[in-house]
C-alpha cells in the first residue's frame, strides 16, 4: 500500500551488488555514493539505486567483467579486481534462479537463456526445450546474460550476487 501512495505501481526491484562488491552490509558501509563506477561501466549495467548507491541492472545486458568499475572505486567498496599477481579475481558468487513464470515451463519452446549463457551453465532436461531450465551454479559466472535475453526478464530469471567476501581467489 505504501508503494502505491509513493506512486510505485510495481514492487521495488531488489538492488543487486556491483561486481567485486563485498557483502551487502560492508558495501553500504564503504561506498560513498560518488557514482564514479556508473559511467565506467562499459555495458551500462550500473545505475544509481534507490538508496543512492550503485546497483546492477541485469535487464540492461550482461556484465563483461572488465573491472573498470572496481578500478575507479577510490573508497574500496569494489575490488580489488585483481590479486597480488595481477590475475583477475572472481567478481562474485551468484545465486541464479528460474521462476515459475518461465514461458518454457508453460509449454512454450524457449531456450534463449541457455543460448545466451557462454559457460553452458543453463541446460534443459527436455531436449525440446520444455520445462524449467536447470542452472549449474558452479559453471555460472553471474554475468546476467540470461536475464537480459529472457522474454519475461526479471520476473522469471534472477541473478543475485552473494558478495566478494565469500569468493575464494
Amino acid at each position: 500500500r505504501a508503494a502505491l501512495i509513493r506512486g510505485r505501481f510495481s514492487p521495488a526491484r531488489r538492488q543487486e551488488l556491483p561486481p567485486w562488491a563485498a557483502s551487502r552490509a560492508r558495501f553500504a558501509d564503504l561506498c560513498t555514493g560518488c557514482g564514479d563506477c556508473i559511467p565506467a561501466c562499459g555495458p551500462g549495467l550500473l545505475v544509481r539505486g534507490q538508496d543512492g548507491l550503485p546497483a546492477v541492472r541485469f535487464d540492461r545486458g550482461a556484465c563483461d567483467f572488465c573491472a573498470a568499475c572496481a578500478d575507479v572505486c577510490a573508497a574500496g567498496a569494489l575490488g580489488p579486481a585483481r590479486d597480488a599477481g595481477g590475475a583477475m579475481r572472481r567478481p562474485w558468487l551468484a545465486s541464479v534462479g528460474v521462476g515459475g513464470k518461465c514461458i518454457s515451463a508453460a509449454g512454450v519452446v524457449c531456450r534463449v537463456c541457455a543460448e545466451a549463457c557462454e559457460t553452458g551453465a543453463i541446460r534443459f532436461a527436455d531436449p525440446r526445450g520444455h520445462g524449467l531450465p536447470r542452472v549449474d551454479i558452479s559453471a555460472c559466472t553471474g554475468c546476467g546474460a540470461c536475464v537480459a535475453t529472457c522474454p519475461v526478464q526479471t520476473v522469471s530469471v534472477t541473478v543475485e550476487p552473494i558478495g566478494q567476501e565469500e569468493v575464494k581467489s
